[in-house]
């Protein structure tokens, strides 16, 4: 497994998430997805140079930030129906977090068999009832692994995916 993965993986059991309290406790499938969720859809990918396989990313935001006085770059990049948020911190640019991870169409590898445009009931069976609905979104949220997904249905199906994980 690429080094700058197994790095992402191990940012991500530390990392928590934008989200509210959960209503209810969840699944195990449903906290495995959310640990899953990242690491699955980015396999193919370099972060840090910005790349899939043979395709670059697409910035779309750059800038600087502030957590616990140290500063870090973040960039929001876009490749095909996928987008992320990663933040570089500046003493070492060759590590990442990734602070959200959004699809929102077909061609990227996702935890669980699910797949953009399969059914509600189908994305129910294989995660469990969600902690919370917000509009036409399922939102589960893990107190374990401090991070967040949410999923969105039109017209009974999925549309987008997006996870959430808060870096301090």
């Amino acid at each position: 497994m690429n080094r700058k993965l197994l790095f992402l993986v191990a940012t991500l059991s530390t990392a928590a998430a934008h989200a509210a309290p959960p209503e209810q406790a969840l699944s195990a499938a449903a906290e495995d997805f959310i640990r899953a969720g990242a690491k699955t859809a980015l396999g193919a990918c370099d972060i840090i140079a910005r790349k899939c396989g043979e395709e670059s990313f697409q910035t779309l935001e750059k800038g600087f930030g502030e957590s616990n006085e140290e500063r870090r770059n973040w960039r929001k990049m876009q490749l095909r129906s996928l987008s992320l948020t990663a933040l570089y911190p500046l003493q070492d640019p060759t590590r990442f977090y990734i602070e959200t991870l959004k699809i929102d169409g077909a061609g990227w590898p996702i935890p669980h068999g699910l797949a953009i445009g399969m059914p509600q009931e189908d994305v129910s069976k294989r995660l469990g009832p969600p902690n919370r609905k917000d509009g036409k979104c399922e939102v589960y949220f893990s107190d374990t692994q401090i991070a967040s997904a949410m999923l969105c249905f039109q017209s009974r199906r999925l549309s987008s995916i997006s996870w959430e994980y808060f870096i301090d």
